[in-house]
């Protein structure tokens, strides 16, 4: 083109048309690295083979892989690019913008810790630890947590480029990452160096996970589990960093902050696992009924299912009409509105260990028989419910210390029978055989949130509280709109599971007026037609007949052979060395630090969850007020913006955390002594012979020198005057 033409004139300018090096064309092979594939494909296999048999399973990809003048990629699928631009480029804009958004759009922010929320243990130790920072370092909390993160969740890898990016500005611990597409997975390995960044960042304590789940929900409850295993303590701040647009991620971040307040649920007080303990105890001391063992087998006849939700009520009378033709299972409060309508159930379900399970089993057998009814409860349950029935089946309830403590072998509990005793009725039946089930007043929310249980209820009557609030609208069974909250949804989420699990062969019908539970068919009570049975009192002979029964020796065995108290004191000092300070190893030298806050935390967590391994009775005792106690210490750690006052608030931490797991083991060795003196006196006394009676390690104190230590000069000099005293030796350096 001559110079000084008008077509030379009006050449678009840079801006607006790519040119050279921006321009982005087909890439061959000759522009790859064979060698950065082959890496690559070798570090999945090593450290994510599920993603490498993924990846090696693509053949002929659909889209292609596109190649700049610098060398920066994209994918383009069907004329439309990932990016637009080059990856590179893409991340650390996109990184940018990400982190200068307000929190609450990509973070997950827990609420302030609240004492109501907390047992005596935690809110001690927070009531300590805020004193000790405002009077001894004068420590100011912020609104918002630090940029600092311990799990990171990234939706959408693409070509991985914001990977690095997002891992140095967080320091996140636990990297959780999905990606829907394997072709851009694929195309990655010519383009990111995996190896170099899986091998930078699988370091001590750090963790990678991978979701494979193909629903929102899927995504969203296996990330809170996966979360929940490696460290429940940590979850405030998390950051969910969405890649690309894309319906299936978007659907799982927006269920992630729908579910955040499921994140912390569940998670113990030590004085529950001790009631459960105890309650535990004396219902075995003496006990010679059955007790629960899976096995498989069939039953015939159908079952019933029955809650207390409000639509119970309309259900009644078909009910009673149809008692004698299926199994019928209680759960809870429902046993009373049965009775009162002249039903008998054939099992009544207990799971709950309060008083007022047993309160209303007084009131209720002072009006209504309950002979015939066989009780199904969790050996945590108070001890008076079984003086009410005639026949009780125990089950040793999993994830319980009283489970470890006292079950006589695997497969005594009833499986996914929590959170609720409906959960518990629906997996009983499943286990008894029962292909064909029928949930009545599973309603799990209500339609009118005031109308929130049947009328019979002790709710309505004001023998029992209810402060759920219920207000979280959900599509209704029967179509419609229905309000629930957090424990019936993760119920229902429970039941989806136990459905899902037990595998085709059963069908349950859904004959509430509640919320909505894939699986189940809906069905009104009113089209049900069930034929006629033989005797249903032999059908449940044979299903009790079927259980093993529990023998004095098993109690024995559980209690007596078993040194309580010096097991919980070795735990307790597992956990106090693991609470030293970097400089305070048992063999002197320093202790490798995590490279992350608290990071004596995250060590304590691996004890009290150990991977591969079952936790034992101790891990249960320590595991709910240790982690209640840490989630409210982080959320005030976290909110100290200065690095120096996170230093000083460390310390304080870590005292007051080591002065819980001393007062924890010291409440579980009273409790042993409340249940059986004699024998606790005689294990204190080998506990103090084994372990040496004035030996209670604690965290050696990391605080500065009242003397300040010299400056680097002035040391450099100390050392060349040492070296001449030494006659021209030096003495070897050490490690600070």
């Amino acid at each position: 083109m001559p110079p000084g033409s008008n077509a030379a004139k009006q050449r678009p300018r840079r801006s607006d048309t790519p040119r050279g090096k921006d321009v982005f064309r087909p890439a061959e092979p000759k522009d790859l690295d064979r060698k950065l594939l082959e890496r690559n494909l070798a570090a999945f296999a090593r450290h994510l083979p599920s993603i490498h048999r993924k990846l090696t399973a693509v053949n002929q990809p659909r889209s292609r892989l596109l190649i700049s003048g610098r060398r920066d990629f994209d994918v383009e699928f069907g004329g439309v690019r990932l990016y637009g631009m080059g990856a590179r480029e893409a991340a650390k804009r996109r990184v940018k913008i990400f982190f200068e958004t307000p929190y609450d759009r990509t973070r997950l922010i827990i609420a302030p810790p609240d004492t109501s929320n907390l047992d005596k243990f935690a809110n001690l130790a927070v009531y300590r630890a805020l004193r000790h920072a405002a009077k001894d370092a004068d420590i100011l909390f912020a609104k918002n947590p630090i940029r600092e993160c311990f799990h990171l969740v990234v939706l959408g890898v693409g070509l991985a480029e914001q990977l690095p990016l997002l891992v140095k500005e967080t320091n996140c611990q636990h990297l959780i990452f999905i990606e829907p597409n394997n072709e851009f997975l694929y195309h990655s390995l010519r383009t990111f160096d995996w190896d170099k960044f899986l091998r930078g960042f699988l370091t001590e304590g750090k963790t990678i996970s991978v979701e494979e789940n193909t629903t929102p929900k899927g995504i969203a409850v296996s990330i809170r589990n996966q979360m929940r295993f490696i460290n429940p303590a940590f979850i405030d701040g998390a950051f969910i960093y969405k890649s690309y647009p894309n319906s299936l991620l978007d659907g799982a971040a927006l269920e992630m902050a729908a579910d955040l307040n499921l994140f912390l649920t569940g998670l113990g007080f030590l004085e529950d696992e001790i009631d459960m303990m105890r309650n535990s105890y004396h219902n075995l001391k003496d006990f010679s009924g059955a007790y629960f063992k899976e096995r498989k087998t069939r039953c015939e006849m159908p079952a019933f299912v029955v809650a207390s939700g409000p639509s119970l009520d309309n259900d009644l009378p078909f009910l009673k009409a149809n008692a004698d033709r299926a199994i019928v299972i209680s759960c809870g409060t429902s046993i009373r509105i049965l009775l009162r309508n002249g039903i008998v159930p054939d099992f009544h379900m207990e799971m709950e260990n309060v008083p007022a399970v047993a309160d209303l089993m007084e009131k209720i057998s002072a009006v209504h028989s309950l002979g015939g009814i066989t009780l199904v409860a969790s050996t945590t349950v108070d001890p008076r419910v079984k003086s009410y029935f005639d026949r009780t089946i125990f089950y040793f309830r999993a994830g319980l210390a009283s489970c470890i403590m006292f079950a006589p072998e695997d497969g005594t509990n009833i499986p996914q029978g929590m959170p609720t005793v409906s959960n518990l009725g629906l997996s009983f039946a499943q286990q008894i055989g029962c292909h064909s089930i029928y949930m009545f007043g599973i309603d799990l929310g209500a339609r009118d949130p005031k109308r929130h249980h049947a009328k019979d209820a002790p709710y309505g009557e004001g023998e029992l509280d209810f402060t759920t609030v219920i207000d979280q609208p959900v599509p209704g069974n029967l179509g419609g709109t229905v309000y629930s909250e957090a424990i019936y949804l993760w119920s229902r989420d429970t039941m989806q599971d136990v459905i899902k699990y037990m595998g085709p062969g059963y069908t349950y019908y859904n004959c509430s007026d509640g919320i909505r539970i894939l699986g189940t068919t809906p069905k009104l009570s009113s089209t049900i037609s069930l034929p006629t049975t033989a005797a249903k009192s032999e059908t449940v002979e044979r299903i009790v007949g079927r259980f093993d029964r529990y023998e004095s020796a098993m109690f024995q065995k559980a209690w007596a052979d078993r040194n309580h108290v010096l097991e919980i004191r070795k735990f307790r000092d597992l956990l106090l060395n693991l609470c030293r300070p970097p400089r305070s190893g048992g063999n002197g030298r320093s202790r490798k630090k995590l490279g992350f806050s608290l990071d004596y935390m995250q060590r304590v967590v691996r004890a009290l969850i150990p991977p591969r391994t079952n936790p034992s009775i101790e891990i249960h005792c320590y595991r709910g007020s240790t982690f209640l106690t840490m989630i409210a210490l982080y959320f005030y750690f976290t909110r100290i913006h200065s690095r120096a006052k996170r230093r000083a608030m460390e310390q304080i931490l870590r005292d007051q955390f080591a002065d819980l797991i001393n007062r924890i083991a010291d409440r579980v060795v009273e409790f042993y002594g409340e249940l059986d003196p004699e024998k606790t006196e005689r294990d204190a006394k080998d506990a103090d012979a084994a372990l040496g009676r004035s030996r209670r390690p604690r965290p050696k104190r990391s605080e500065p020198r009242t003397k300040p230590r010299k400056t680097p000069a002035n040391g450099a000099a100390a050392r060349r005057r040492e070296t001449r005293r030494n006659g021209g030796k030096s003495r070897p350096g050490r490690t600070l």
